[in-house]
């Protein structure tokens, strides 16, 4: 059954990433923590200038500097009504994002082996335990935090080992399954690099790429990154990632490692970037020609009405949609009300069915 996923926040959750409430409070303790370059300290530090600016009207207005949607909201606001110059703390709090993500990526398990590959190898056990933790035959210690996002790649793509050829591939030359991410972070690529990392140890090549729906212009704008282990990119084949709000490995310079990377800010006024067009229209494929479509993590928030709009034109042409499903806890219920308010009632009796429940918790009943 071709399969749709439309990932959000929520999904990254287990693995550490942040919410769109609590960004913040992880880059606090990001700064608090040091070990910063003088660059992006001198960046931390504008951002809590302005949050520290902006906090007095707190006294008679009640909203959450926190939220990182809300902050980029009122700097997008405050360079359209006021024509004064966001652009400068808006790429500060992008280099601040940058820095939280790529952080939590790296201190994670399997995010320390792609970046000490050389040191990981030299113990065999290693080896056997990357290849156990790969199979699912085992939990090992190193990998518990990637457990449910191996399987979940490992299935959703078909990728599986081959005892005779000592490899990790593709079991389909047509892939039944895409995914749709709002999110910012590199967390299911490198989850994939995982596998070129086994496949490489054991001098096995294989074909595995990620293909984001970017034209060729735009290709070799995405930056070699070394936590991504010889992943390789495609512009008319392998596995689907469709990155709607840009992703930390899309650089306009790709040899400048420190640049910002190009991202859609969450905002209101969201819009879609010149490059990312391509992306946006594999995205729309896949939702109109899938059977299910899955959402996990998102919450489908009011204020997202770009994204509503274009999920309507996405499937107003799709025949063929036989089930919805979303995996999001909501202990309020309004976001399974949300969901419901915008799929038909007549058809979410037949073919909707919400999880009240995290990703993790989701991939255990499974």
């Amino acid at each position: 059954m071709k399969t749709a996923y439309i990932l959000g926040a929520g999904f990254s959750r287990a693995a550490g990433f942040p919410l769109m409430n609590d960004f913040f409070f992880q880059a606090r303790n990001l700064y608090a923590r040091g070990g910063l370059s003088t660059e992006d300290e001198k960046a931390f530090e504008q951002v809590f200038s302005f949050v520290n600016n902006y906090s007095k009207a707190k006294n008679y207005l009640s909203f959450d500097l926190f939220n990182m949607e809300d902050l980029f909201s009122i700097i997008e606001m405050r360079k359209l009504i006021e024509n004064k110059d966001g652009t400068n703390i808006e790429d500060e709090y992008l280099r601040v994002l940058r820095c939280v993500f790529e952080n939590q990526l790296t201190s994670m398990s399997g995010g320390y082996v792609l970046k000490h590959l050389s040191e990981f190898k030299r113990n065999h056990n290693n080896v056997h335990n990357l290849r156990d933790a790969l199979m699912m035959n085992r939990s090992s210690d190193q990998f518990t935090v990637w457990d449910n996002y191996l399987r979940f790649i490992k299935e959703i793509f078909k990728i599986q080992y081959f005892p005779g050829a000592g490899l990790f591939d593709i079991n389909s030359k047509e892939q039944p399954s895409s995914i749709i991410s709002l999110n910012y972070d590199l967390l299911v690529e490198r989850v994939i690099a995982l596998f070129l990392v086994y496949n490489a140890i054991e001098g096995k090549p294989s074909d595995i790429s990620v293909n984001y729906g970017i034209n060729d212009e735009f290709l070799h704008k995405i930056t070699d990154d070394s936590l991504l282990y010889k992943l390789q990119f495609s512009t008319n084949a392998g596995i689907k990632i469709s990155k709607l709000h840009g992703s930390l490995n899309f650089k306009m310079s790709p040899e400048s490692s420190r640049e910002k990377p190009l991202l859609v800010p969450p905002t209101w006024n969201k819009q879609v970037h010149p490059h990312f067009v391509g992306i946006w229209q594999q995205a729309t494929e896949c939702v109109r020609e899938c059977e299910k479509l899955v959402f996990i993590g998102f919450s489908f928030p009011i204020t997202d009405q770009y994204f509503k709009y274009w999920l309507i034109n996405a499937l107003v042409e799709n025949e063929s949609l036989k089930s919805v499903e979303v995996v999001c806890p909501d202990d309020s219920g309004d976001t399974e009300k949300r969901y419901r308010a915008f799929f038909d009632q007549h058809f979410s009796a037949k073919v909707f069915t919400y999880f009240n429940m995290t990703f993790k918790d989701w991939m255990g009943r499974r």
